[in-house]
């Protein structure tokens, strides 16, 4: 069984539906049924491996949804775990690099950074976690990126290196989260 977090935003159309392993989807909901815990952001990830996180004061629901039939045909078996290399034949040049994507309040699609050094990675998961003003990146072209974190509504981030290119790119296509009708 399959199982997604359909998330929808404040000031955004549509909900964003993301696949998510059992266990995430359950944590999620203990979180957010205690009082206690406030934090800004949630960090979750997706059956293939991305890094999720998501701004809960720009949430006007979250949907638990649960399917019998898989999103795709993927094999998962071919991801590799975090930090390793899946080919090394074709992954040498993407290892240690992140693939970013970052929903922006009132935005209509996902600001997407490719090839990421992994301290950057870091400092932008730093400063949504220490609720930083702004987090920083810098783009392909080597041209800086700030970030108001509060504006964020949803990042994800895939390591690239993990995936054999066939994957990686039917990942980035049709898996990265994308805006679906509610």
């Amino acid at each position: 069984m399959t199982h997604y977090l359909k998330l929808a935003f404040v000031g955004r159309e549509c909900p964003v539906v993301l696949p998510v392993p059992e266990e995430d989807a359950q944590r999620l909901s203990r979180f957010l049924q205690s009082p206690d815990d406030y934090c800004r952001f949630v960090e979750l990830s997706t059956i293939f491996g991305q890094v999720v996180w998501f701004n809960l004061q720009n949430i006007r629901f979250v949907h638990f949804l649960h399917e019998d039939c898989p999103i795709t045909d993927v094999e998962l078996s071919a991801i590799a775990p975090p930090g390793a290399v899946a080919n090394e034949e074709e992954c040498e040049f993407m290892e240690g690099l992140w693939n970013v994507h970052v929903w922006i309040s009132e935005e209509k699609g996902p600001l997407s950074v490719l090839c990421l050094p992994a301290d950057e990675w870091e400092g932008v998961t730093h400063a949504l976690q220490d609720r930083d003003r702004f987090c920083k990146m810098t783009d392909e072209d080597g041209e800086p990126i700030a970030i108001a974190v509060s504006s964020v509504d949803l990042l994800v981030g895939t390591e690239p290196a993990r995936y054999p290119e066939y994957l990686l790119g039917t990942i980035e296509r049709e898996i990265i989260p994308s805006p679906l009708e509610a």
